[in-house]
C-alpha cells in the first residue's frame, strides 16, 4: 500500500510508461494496489497493447486487442493467468468438455480463436458449434451442399470471415475452385447467437489452392506444378500470379510451392518450397521469405465489391529477400548447441525439424528461423525430442505427443512468448465411458484447449466424434 500512496501523484503516462514492456502477471499486480491504479488499467488499451505476452491473451472471438472493449481486456488477463495455472499443474484436469457428431462430415472444421466457437462444413451445410458445455450448441448459417475447405480469419469487432471451397477435382486447371466468402459475427454476450453480416456474401472463381487470409486477400498456390504463388483481392477481384525472378523454367521442374503463410508480425510471405536440382537428384527445403506489397499490407477497403467473379490477373515477378536451407539431417558429430528459447531482439518466423543421421538412432532437432536486429535470416537450436515423443505436423505450437497412462497426454510445444520448450501432462476425460482411442488435433496454450478425434465409433453411438477440453 506504501508503494501505491508513492506513486498515486504521479501521472498515469508516466504510469503507462513504467508498465510499458511489463507482463500481464505484473500489470494485474500492480492493478490490485489501489482503486486508482484498477481504474488505469481497465480504461486505458495502451498498457495492454505494450504488455510482453499480449499475444497470451485469450480474446473472444473476433476481436483483436484493438477492438475488444478495454474494460473487457482485465478480466481476460486474469483468465490468461488462471489457463497458464492449471497447465502449469503436475497433470491438468479438465474444466469441462463438448462434442460434436461428424460421422457425415462432408468439408472441414475450424476451430476459431476464442476458444468458444468450431465452424464446420457439415452433411447440413455451414454452421457454428459452441463448445461451452457437455453438449455444446449447434446452428446452421447457410443450409446448402458443403464445400471442401473451410479457412478463416480474425478482421476484429466480433466479425470473422470464413472462406468455403468447392474443387472441381476431374480437372482443376479447367474448372477452377469456386470460393464462397462470408463474413460472421459472434457476440461477446454469451446468451446471443452467431450471425451472418448483412450484404458480406460473395463468390469468386479462380484459385486452386488457398493457404491463408490477411483482410481481402487471400494466398494461393497454383499452376501443373505449383509453381506459381497468388495474391487475390477478392473484393476487386484482382490477381497478382508472382514466380520468382532468379528461377528460369524452361519445361524444367526447378521449384514447386508446398506451403505459404502471411507472417502476423511483419510484412512478409513466409513460403515453404521444394527444390529440384538436376534430373534425378533428391529434393531439398527451402524457406523463402518474400515481401508484402504495400497496397496488401496497408488496403484500403473500397466501397463495393466488384460485380464479375472471374479474377483479372496480372503476372510478376518477386525477389526473395531471405531464404534458408533445411538440412536433410543433423551433422554426425558435434550435437548443435541447443540455446532453449528465443533471443528478445529476434523476430519469430516458423519453425522446422531437422532429423538425425541417418541409419543412427538419434532424436529431431527442432529449430526456430527467426530475423535478428540485423535483418538477417538465423536458426536457433531449441530442443531435441527426446525418446518416445511422436512428433506432429509443424502447425500453431505442438511439437510431438506421448501417452502417460490410458487417460494421460503429455504435449511437447514451444510457448507462444520466446518460443521456449514446455512439456505438459493433460488428462482427457471420458475413457471407458465415451472413447477408447483418440487422435490430437490441435493444442492451443493460448485457450487452454484441445481439440480431439475419438477414432471410430464412440462408446455413446457417436460416429467420429470432434471433442473440445477446456482446461
Amino acid at each position: 500500500m506504501s508503494a501505491a500512496c508513492h506513486l498515486d501523484p504521479i501521472p498515469n503516462e508516466t504510469i503507462c510508461d513504467v508498465l510499458d514492456g511489463c507482463c500481464m502477471d505484473d500489470i494485474v499486480s500492480f492493478a490490485l494496489t489501489s482503486s486508482r491504479f484498477y481504474s488505469l488499467v481497465k480504461t486505458i488499451r495502451s498498457v495492454w497493447l505494450n504488455a510482453s505476452d499480449k499475444i497470451m491473451l485469450p480474446l473472444p472471438t473476433g476481436h483483436t486487442i484493438r477492438t475488444i472493449p478495454t474494460d473487457l481486456i482485465f478480466s481476460l488477463a486474469l483468465r490468461a493467468i488462471s489457463i497458464a495455472k492449471a497447465l502449469g499443474e503436475d497433470v491438468a484436469v479438465s474444466k469441462r468438455f463438448s462434442h460434436k457428431d461428424l460421422g457425415d462430415l462432408a468439408g472441414a472444421r475450424v476451430p476459431l480463436p476464442g476458444g468458444r466457437w468450431i465452424i464446420y462444413e457439415h452433411r447440413d451445410g455451414f454452421g457454428t458449434h459452441e463448445t461451452n458445455g457437455i453438449q455444446g450448441i449447434d446452428q446452421v448459417l447457410i443450409a446448402e451442399d458443403s464445400g471442401t475447405q473451410v479457412t478463416a480469419e480474425t478482421l476484429g469487432n466480433g466479425i470473422v470471415r470464413c472462406m468455403r471451397s468447392e474443387k472441381y477435382y476431374y480437372h482443376p486447371v479447367l474448372f477452377p475452385e469456386t470460393i464462397s466468402i462470408t463474413d460472421v459475427h459472434f457476440p461477446l454476450d454469451a446468451k446471443d447467437r452467431p450471425s451472418l453480416v448483412a450484404a458480406s456474401s460473395w463468390f469468386i472463381r479462380g484459385p486452386h489452392h488457398v493457404c491463408d487470409l490477411y483482410n481481402s486477400w487471400i494466398l494461393d498456390i497454383s499452376g501443373d506444378q505449383r509453381e506459381v504463388l497468388c495474391l487475390v483481392d477478392t473484393v476487386r477481384r484482382h490477381g497478382l500470379q508472382m514466380t520468382p525472378d532468379e528461377y528460369n523454367r524452361q519445361g524444367r521442374r526447378l521449384y514447386s510451392f508446398s506451403k505459404a503463410k502471411f507472417h502476423p508480425q511483419v510484412a512478409k510471405i513466409v513460403v515453404t518450397v521444394m527444390l529440384y536440382a538436376e534430373e534425378g537428384d533428391e529434393e531439398r527445403t527451402e524457406i523463402w521469405l518474400v515481401d508484402l506489397p504495400y497496397f496488401v499490407a496497408h488496403p484500403n477497403r473500397p466501397e463495393k465489391i466488384a460485380e464479375s467473379s472471374m479474377i483479372a490477373w496480372t503476372p510478376v515477378k518477386f525477389s526473395i529477400t531471405h531464404r534458408y536451407l533445411v538440412p536433410y539431417e543433423l551433422p554426425m558429430e558435434p550435437p548443435l548447441e541447443v540455446i532453449g528459447g528465443i533471443p528478445e531482439s529476434y523476430v519469430y518466423i516458423t519453425e522446422v525439424r531437422i532429423p538425425p543421421p541417418r541409419m543412427i538412432y538419434g532424436s529431431d532437432l527442432i529449430v526456430a528461423l527467426c530475423l535478428s536486429p540485423e535483418n538477417e535470416f538465423l536458426p536457433v537450436s531449441l530442443v531435441y525430442l527426446e525418446e518416445g515423443w511422436m512428433p506432429t505436423v509443424p502447425k500453431d505450437w505442438t511439437l510431438a505427443t506421448k501417452p502417460i497412462s490410458r487417460d494421460v497426454i503429455a504435449i511437447a510445444f514451444t510457448t507462444p512468448v520466446g518460443r521456449a520448450l514446455k512439456q505438459i501432462h493433460l488428462k482427457i476425460p471420458g475413457f471407458g465411458t465415451l472413447w477408447k482411442r483418440f487422435e490430437l488435433g490441435k493444442f492451443d496454450p493460448v485457450y487452454g484447449q484441445v481439440h480431439l478425434t475419438v477414432i471410430g465409433r464412440s462408446l455413446t453411438g457417436f460416429e467420429d466424434p470432434y471433442f473440445v477440453v477446456q482446461y
